[in-house]
């Protein structure tokens, strides 16, 4: 696993209050936070990995699997 996975996967430790070894890349993102954790989420991911997530871009996403995706994208890019 890459280090910005472990970060991922830390940080949301640190937000949500779980256990990352009970999550899969199929894990709902609506069963893990509520509509202001996940804004919560959203800002410390942001400042986290030094990236911009839109509000839209944030509400579109529905699994584990694609945060990390959506975070390792946005990695590549520097914000703007």
């Amino acid at each position: 696993m890459s280090h910005e996975i472990d970060r991922l996967l830390s940080l949301l430790e640190r937000e949500l209050d779980l256990d990352a070894r009970t999550l899969s890349p199929d894990s709902r993102l609506a069963e893990l936070a509520d509509s202001l954790d996940w804004v919560n989420l959203i800002g410390a991911l942001e400042d986290s990995f030094g990236l911009r997530i839109g509000l839209e871009d944030g509400l579109r996403l529905q699994t584990l699997q694609g945060l990390m995706a959506l975070v390792m994208e946005r990695r590549l890019v520097p914000a703007a």
